[in-house]
C-alpha cells in the first residue's frame, strides 16, 4: 500500500526570523502568536488525517534550522538544504520520493 508523505516547512521561533512582513503591520508579538497558532492548527489537522488514514500518511517537519528537535517533537524532521525556496522544495520532494 502506498504511503502519503506530507512535509510542512517551518522556521523555529527564536532562531529564525518569523513573519517579518506581517510584524511590520501588527507588531512582532502578534505575528509570533499568529505563527504559533498556524503551525499548531496544521499539526492538529495532519495528526487527525494520520489517525484516520491508519498511518498511511507520513508527516514531516521540514525544518530550516539545526539543533531544533525538541521544538518540533510531533513528526519526523527533514532538514531543509540551503538555496531558494524552489530548490528546497525540489530537494525535499526528491528526498520523500526516495524513502
Amino acid at each position: 500500500m502506498k504511503k502519503i508523505a506530507v512535509a510542512v516547512f517551518v522556521k523555529t521561533p527564536g532562531i529564525s526570523p518569523l513573519k517579518t512582513r506581517l510584524a511590520k503591520d501588527i507588531g512582532r508579538e502578534k505575528a509570533l502568536e499568529f505563527y504559533d497558532l498556524s503551525w499548531r492548527s496544521i499539526c492538529a489537522v495532519i495528526e487527525d488525517l494520520k489517525n484516520k488514514s491508519k498511518d498511511e500518511v507520513l508527516p514531516y517537519w521540514s525544518v530550516a534550522d539545526s539543533g531544533t528537535r525538541e521544538q518540533w517533537p510531533q513528526f519526523e524532521i527533514i532538514r531543509q538544504p540551503q538555496g531558494s525556496m524552489g530548490q528546497r522544495l525540489h530537494t525535499i520532494y526528491h528526498t520523500l520520493m526516495q524513502s
